[in-house]
């Protein structure tokens, strides 16, 4: 079962992994979501212990949105200690959402220095 994450979990979950994570990006109204969902859980069950996967819900968490530049929903962001690896927009076919975490997990130990990083200032606009 994929999780739904906070903010409060992101550190912990995401950022303090040591395994590849995927996190989709949601909204309630949003029916390419609810399209996708059963295939992200697909994925989630088929992946085991090799990575993680997580759903953010953007009308409760919109700075982890804005954060990772989210802009339509559904997003999928796979990172490697909380760094970018890859990302995804739109309704995405399930084998490659599967591929762009089992590919960032075949970097092993190398996953993070392969990734982008993401570091935004969030002051300024609340």
């Amino acid at each position: 079962m994929v999780k739904e994450i906070s903010s409060e979990d992101w550190d912990m979950m995401v950022e303090g992994a040591e395994v590849p994570v995927l996190v989709e990006f949601v909204t309630s109204t949003c029916p390419t979501c609810a399209t996708m969902a059963p295939a992200v859980e697909r994925i989630a069950d088929g992946l085991g212990d090799k990575s993680k996967v997580y759903r953010v819900n953007v009308e409760r968490e919109q700075t982890l949105a804005m954060r990772y530049g989210v802009q339509g929903v559904p997003t999928f962001v796979v990172l490697c200690k909380g760094n970018v690896v890859s990302t995804q927009v739109g309704e995405v076919y399930p084998a490659l959402l599967e591929r762009m975490v089992t590919e960032a997990g075949e970097f092993g130990g190398q996953c993070a220095s392969k990734a982008t990083k993401v570091s935004f200032e969030m002051t300024g606009y609340f």
